[in-house]
């Protein structure tokens, strides 16, 4: 790019001053002191700054990398739930069975025992 910017200066210079080339020569001599100077102060604190940036990303990757490792521990855990939800869905309708014909047996010798009362009930009445 500054070989492009170069002859710029020069061909806009006149011949006629007698002070083209030399102008140029002093501009591009201003224009490399100034990099030089900013270089010279900004150079420790661009330092330190991609330095921080380098840690921060670092300590970034190793927070993923233990993130991803939880979240592939508990996928893990859901899909062997998930593999075992069937032994379990199994098991609550046996129990629910179970219970269900506990109950009708309870229901069913209540009735029984409300019958006989009710009979005898009236017997006692005749």
């Amino acid at each position: 790019m500054l070989l492009l910017v170069l002859p710029v200066p020069a061909f806009a210079a006149t011949e006629e001053a007698g002070w083209g080339w030399i102008e140029t020569i002093g501009r591009w001599f201003n224009l490399a002191l100034l990099f030089g100077v900013l270089f010279y102060f900004v150079r420790e604190p661009m330092k330190r700054f991609f330095q921080q940036r380098q840690q921060r990303i670092a300590e970034e990757i190793v927070a993923a990398q233990t993130a991803r490792a939880e979240s592939d521990r508990r996928l893990t855990e859901i899909e062997q739930r998930m593999s075992r939800l069937d032994i379990e869905v199994q098991s609550i309708r046996a129990e629910a069975r179970e219970q269900a014909e506990r109950e009708k047996s309870r229901i069913i010798q209540q009735a029984d025992e409300e019958a006989r009362k009710i009979v005898a009930a009236a017997e006692r009445e005749i």
